[in-house]
């Protein structure tokens, strides 16, 4: 793949949304990275009449016609309404392309071009250069003058020339970083644009805002107050910016990692562009359905990847030599020294303090001041509270990068020496001590290790179980550190994952002879590991006081949660005995038994008793600070919450619970708090977010092994594709929520309350009713599912025969008497009553439910009640239905309630006004976009008719609108542009 010059992505006027989907660049005049919105400002100065317009120019892509800062250089050099343009931005933003641009439109416009690119302290300088003037005295003084009369003298020649050569054609004056400019040009530029103000002279000035030079600030304010000025500022490239250039020049969609490690170069599109061609030209970034990832064979050696972990950084690829370059000619421009004090620097970390420096330089403090200021006003390190850092990750690894490997060795070990001699964290001597040795095993560094991974364990396991594998590899199985090892390596990757990964580590280990305590041990984590893959398939025996000794504690918690997965009865069983054992229980093992018999009195249809056990276990293991990772004594209170309509609280408990595991660095347990969250969102009319938090458990769970939560994540995911009227979508994560384990009653409940759902969305009656009956001929499944989803007794009683109405009935009724003070029962069983019984008045008086999508439920049914008596009530109450079914998200409810009203008459104008581009799939309305998918997923106009609640003629109307917009001419290249699209 051949990369493209950053300067060239730099002209993108906008992208366009071709018929594949896939971005097309299209070329004009107006470089893309500018964008702009003005504000005229005027400054009273000197001159009586100058004046100042300031104007942002920035990155941006969209189908409309825009203005850039060439549209703005264009209008100066027609109208010379301004006498000096002012461009600034950071180095790699663009300036010197645009500067380039400008002056072809200048020579178009017939201007002469007087250029120059400042260089620094030159003779003969810069402006006359510019000027073609190179003809002066070889020194900067004159006989018998001194050097300022001197000065003055080639101000006034420069300022001639200039005149002169505007009585011959208009003249642009382009100077590019002002900030090098010397003396004499900076003289004249704060003299000859006011002097020269009559004239037909047209200045255009660059200055690089990287570093903070105040000569080049005081000479842009001093022209602002004394003649007719615009200034231009180059922004970074925003978040959308990046991916579509980041999309041009891989010729593909970037991957989210991919994106977010673009993301750290600060919207630079030299250094963006640069960074991904290097990877391009190393083969670090491969395409796979349409997707660009960075290679797994490009990542670092596994100390650099540990520190990366340590810091609490992804783990890339080395970075590519093109990049290292860019970053070597920005450090260039510092001192020796400078450059010296960042690579010591960067050597002890992204974050450092300046003892450390001069630690390891054998210097006072006082001896790097200059050192750090250069490097602070050059942008490249920032403060903080106490310490300093590297502006970015990447800045830092690039510095480290360019330190030659033997000397950036001989400093690890020099740091790791220091860490050691001066009680430092110990980790990070080890670290740094793996990066600085020969890996030679010596007792020291195996000490080291041992120490290190114990360390970490606790706040850090995902670095911990990389030093213990890596002290493993130093070691033989007879010396003392490696049973020491291997059991802190076991569980650190029970805690971090992946679990796979803890199962194989354990049972190797356990095939070798060890000791009593550390077998226990090595047992306890795979029994851990185990359970939360999804495999708590064979009961464990639990282990007596003798065999367990100081791990028994664990031993009952695991095993307790193992019964849990496995075998609900005999685990609540087990929790009964431990809670009325007359011996006082471990408090962790006490939480753990009240989570089960929560569950427990939940799922029986004690809700009251349920929760309050569920609240008590969290109290609990809130004043329990030795608490076991692996509890998550949370998790059922949150679920309980949200059933029963309480989103508030639970949103603070997941926040807690995210709190923790981010303290402990359990990994493991990284995805349950998205999975949370979205259950919440979904209850709260979040429905993007419940959608991207469901997906983003998943592939987090995913990537540790953790199975026994998915079944929340395929719920949460089948809940919202129904009620967005995506049936295939649907349809494909009900098999998957059908084949998740553990397949418990609460489970099998919504799996086949869920079944029903998506049956009746395909107008498959005979499947509802199966579906139906098996969830009634189950009483604890239909308990579950009424405890779980209240407003499902109402959409249920209106299916089956009489005798599956009448039960469905009689448990709505039961759990709102069994559990008095919950009002979401109450209304639930009133909703189910008035529904069989013809009584809107009985639903009428009920409190309406805590979520707007239940309220759009109650609204529809009590319209269906009124509509053979009362037409207008039941106009009023879909009306209401609408409002919230739109609220949630629900378009395929709100499509049905919409046909409703059309066919009482009424017509509710439902779509928004929204600029789109003329082609592509960026310009399909909402409504087309439904139609499009249904269409691609191999429906005929009168399926799509049937699931979308229109007429099949209005279906072939947007059919032709969509083929026109997309290019297309059959389904089958729908189909597959739908495909691509979707990738």
């Amino acid at each position: 793949m051949r990369p493209i010059p950053w300067w060239k992505i730099a002209e993108i006027a906008r992208v366009r949304r071709g018929k594949s989907g896939v971005s097309s660049l299209s070329w004009g005049r107006i470089p893309s990275p500018y964008r702009e919105s003005t504000t005229g400002k005027q400054h009273s100065g000197p001159e009586p009449g100058a004046g100042v317009e300031h104007r942002s120019v920035g990155a941006r892509s969209g189908p409309r016609e825009q203005h850039g800062a060439l549209d703005t250089l264009d209008d100066v050099l027609t109208h010379r309404q301004h006498r000096v343009v002012l461009l600034e931005g950071a180095r790699g933003a663009g300036k010197s392309h645009v500067l380039t641009r400008g002056r072809e439109l200048a020579t178009e416009k017939g201007y002469q071009v007087a250029h120059h690119a400042c260089e620094g302290i030159e003779y003969p300088p810069a402006l006359f250069s510019a000027l073609g003037h190179t003809t002066l005295p070889s020194t900067p003084g004159f006989a018998g003058t001194d050097a300022a009369h001197t000065r003055m003298l080639l101000v006034e020649r420069a300022g001639s020339v200039a005149e002169h050569l505007s009585t011959q054609k208009p003249l642009l004056v382009s100077l590019d970083d002002v900030q090098f400019a010397d003396q004499i040009s900076m003289l004249a530029l704060r003299t000859l644009p006011r002097q020269l103000r009559g004239k037909s002279v047209v200045w255009m000035l660059t200055r690089c805002t990287d570093r903070e030079e105040r000569s080049t600030r005081r000479l842009y304010e001093l022209l602002e107050r004394s003649v007719d000025t615009v200034r231009l500022t180059i922004e970074p490239l925003s978040p959308s910016e990046v991916a579509d250039l980041a999309r041009a020049l891989c010729q593909a969609r970037p991957e989210r990692d991919l994106l977010s490690h673009l993301e750290a170069l600060d919207g630079n599109p030299r250094n963006i562009t640069e960074l991904v061609n290097g990877y391009l030209d190393e083969g670090k970034i491969r395409t796979e359905n349409g997707l660009a990832h960075l290679t797994e064979s490009g990542e670092q050696d596994r100390t650099s990847a540990l520190a990366m972990r340590l810091h609490g950084l992804p783990v890339r690829p080395a970075l590519p030599r093109r990049f290292l370059n860019l970053v070597e000619e920005q450090l260039g421009t510092l001192s020796r020294r400078t450059r010296l004090v960042l690579q010591v620097a960067a050597v002890l970390g992204p974050t450092f303090r300046p003892d450390d420096i001069t630690g390891v330089l054998g210097e006072p403090s006082a001896g790097i001041i200059t050192e750090v200021q250069e490097a602070l006003d050059s942008g490249l390190l920032v403060t903080t509270a106490q310490a300093l850092a590297f502006r970015s990750d990447l800045l830092w690894q690039s510095v480290l990068e360019s330190l030659p490997t033997p000397l950036r060795t001989a400093l690890h070990r020099q740091v790791a020496d220091a860490h050691l001699a001066h009680g430092g964290p110990v980790t990070e001597a080890a670290i740094h001590l793996l990066q600085g040795t020969s890996r030679d095993g010596t007792a020291t560094t195996r000490g080291v290790l041992v120490r290190a991974a114990r360390e970490a364990l606790s706040s850090s396991p995902a670095v911990a179980a990389e030093l213990a594998q890596c002290g493993l590899e130093l070691t033989q199985s007879g010396d003392p550190e490696h049973t020491e090892l291997t059991t802190v390596a076991v569980d650190a990757l029970t805690r971090a994952g992946p679990l796979a990964e803890a199962v194989s580590t354990a049972r190797a280990a356990l095939t070798r002879s060890l000791p009593p305590s550390a077998e226990a041990e090595v047992r306890y984590c795979l029994s851990v590991a185990e359970t939360l893959g999804g495999h708590a398939t064979e009961a464990q025996e639990e282990p007596d006081e003798r065999t367990a000794g100081e791990h028994l504690e664990k031993f009952r918690v695991s095993a307790l949660q193992r019964e849990f997965f496995r075998d609900r009865d005999a685990a609540t069983k087990r929790a009964d005995e431990l809670l009325n054992s007359p011996s006082d229980t471990e408090p962790t093992v006490r939480v753990t038994a009240m989570q089960v018999r929560a569950q427990a009195h939940w799922e029986a249809g004690e809700l009251h008793a349920g929760l309050h056990l569920a609240r008590e276990a969290a109290e609990l293991a809130r004043h329990t600070p030795d608490l076991l990772w692996h509890t998550c004594p949370r998790l059922p209170l949150v679920l309980m919450l949200v059933h029963l309509g309480d989103p508030a609280e639970a949103e603070e408990l997941v926040t807690a619970q995210h709190h923790d595991i981010d303290r402990r660095g359990t990994r493991t347990l990284a995805g349950v708090p998205h999975l949370l969250k979205a259950r919440t969102a979904l209850v709260t009319d979040r429905l993007g977010q419940a959608l991207v938090e469901a997906e983003t458990g998943l592939a987090k769970t995913a990537q540790v092994g953790l199975s026994v939560h998915d079944a929340l994540a395929w719920d949460t995911l089948t809940t919202i594709a129904l009620r967005r009227g995506e049936l295939a979508r649907a349809n494909e994560t009900l098999t998957r929520l059908e084949t998740s384990t553990p397949a418990d009653t609460v489970v099998r409940a919504r799996h086949r309350w869920l079944r029903a759902e998506l049956a009746l969305a395909h107008d498959d009656t005979e499947a509802a009713n199966t579906a139906v009956h098996a969830l009634l001929d189950h009483p604890a499944h239909c308990r579950a599912l009424l405890s779980t989803e209240p407003v499902a007794g109402a959409r249920l009683a209106r299916l089956g025969d009489e005798r599956a109405r009448t039960a469905v009935a009689t448990a709505c009724r039961r759990l709102a008497e069994d559990n008095p003070g919950f009002p979401v029962l109450a209304t639930a069983a009133a909703h189910v009553r008035a529904v069989l019984d013809h009584e809107p008045e009985t639903l009428e008086r009920a409190e309406p439910y805590p979520d707007s999508w239940s309220r759009g439920v109650r609204a529809e049914d009590l319209a269906a009640l009124w509509e053979g008596t009362d037409e207008t009530r039941a106009v009023e109450y879909l009306d209401q239905a609408l409002a919230d079914y739109d609220s949630h998200g629900a378009e395929r409810d709100a499509a049905r309630v919409r046909r409703r009203l059309r066919q009482l008459g009424v017509r509710r104008r439902h779509w928004r006004c929204t600029k789109r581009p003329a082609n592509g799939w960026d310009s399909l309305t909402e409504t087309e976009s439904s139609v499009a998918t249904l269409v691609a997923q191999g429906l005929t106009n009168r399926q799509v008719a049937k699931q979308m609640f229109l007429s099949p003629h209005t279906i072939g109307f947007h059919l032709r609108q969509i083929f026109r917009k997309l290019g297309v001419r059959s389904r089958i290249e729908l189909a597959r542009d739908w495909g691509h699209a979707r990738d």
